[in-house]
């Protein structure tokens, strides 16, 4: 399932790039010409090895670099030739926290806020909305700096939402949050995302991508690599099923003969008995079954179905080769 929808309803699309590349004067290229569609209201992961080009997307994206080739829009508007209009409709909660650290939580969301043109009742208002949600309500009059990292990233991110934006960007913002701020930030971005905001979300953190995002793109020095649902990416690019059995003795030789042959699966390993089911297949019942009738003991098996960081693992390794 690929991520593109119909470029001519733009009412549908939140962030649409074509052919979009990126070459430095020195010569480095970071993008190589990359495209892909997000849909409106859903949440996006990008994702690739460091250096593969996210933030240089989200910089073109958000209008704070140009591209050298090919084109993209953000809520319909060219990020060229509409760069006032892209950025009136964009958030964005990059890897560097911009806060004035010397004043209070509430004065740093006011003055934002203030910046986007709301009034002090707007303001008033959204920001305790948001502060609630992230769960910074007890920090309102605590200082920027006296916040630790987790806090921190939450109140960007609560101050890139007073903007009421269209589209956010947030490049890598669950780094170094503990279980339950992930958990925090995640529970919000869905509500975000579930008003109808679109979300690009760059990350490393396989975790993270895998139960946040509906879709995922796979960036791979400059180029795209892969795209589409995040259950379907899985189970494209991220390998069969491995079954663990936990025996009372080594399994006989010509039993395993019999599992690879008969079964059909890759046997990967005798003690404990290990082996692969492509993504199609659902054997291990019958296998078990067959076993047994066998005269063999089962005392455990494990049932390890593959994940978001296997595909981004066995991508990275199909590149290389």
């Amino acid at each position: 399932m690929e991520l593109e929808t119909s470029r001519g309803n733009d009412q549908c699309v939140g962030i649409s790039a074509r052919e979009l590349a990126k070459v430095y004067p020195n010569g480095t290229k970071a993008l190589g010409g990359v495209s892909f569609d997000i849909p409106v209201g859903t949440i996006a992961g990008y994702l690739g090895p460091n250096g593969a080009g996210k933030t240089t997307t989200i910089h073109i994206l958000s209008t704070v670099q140009k591209p050298t080739h090919g084109e993209a829009r953000v809520c319909g508007f060219d990020v060229v030739r509409d760069r006032g209009r892209v950025r009136e409709c964009v958030g964005l909660a990059t890897q560097d926290i911009c806060l004035d650290w010397l004043v209070s939580v509430r004065a740093n969301v006011e003055f934002f806020g203030q910046m986007f043109g709301k009034t002090r009742r707007e303001v008033r208002l959204e920001s305790s909305r948001l502060l609630a949600e992230f769960e910074l309500d007890g920090k309102r009059a605590d200082s920027a700096w006296s916040l630790s990292g987790g806090q921190k990233r939450r109140l960007q991110l609560v101050i890139a939402l007073m903007k009421h934006p269209r589209v956010l960007f947030a490049d890598e913002p669950s780094l170094g949050l503990d279980p339950l701020a992930k958990r925090v930030l995640h529970n919000a971005l869905v509500g975000v995302a579930s008003s109808g905001t679109t979300i690009m979300y760059a990350s490393n953190d396989m975790t993270d991508l895998e139960r946040l995002c509906q879709s995922v793109i796979f960036l791979r020095r400059g180029q795209r690599v892969g795209a589409g649902s995040t259950q379907s990416f899985v189970q494209q690019h991220g390998g069969g099923t491995s079954i663990t059995v936990e025996c009372n003795a080594p399994i006989r030789q010509e039993l395993l003969a019999d599992l690879t042959e008969q079964w059909g699966v890759e046997v990967v390993g005798k003690s404990p008995l290990r082996w692969i089911e492509t993504r199609d297949q659902i054997s291990y019942p019958s296998i078990a079954k067959w076993l047994i009738e066998y005269g063999v003991e089962l005392r455990d098996i494990q049932v390890r179905r593959p994940t978001l960081e296997d595909a981004f693992l066995r991508l990275v390794e199909e590149t290389e080769e």
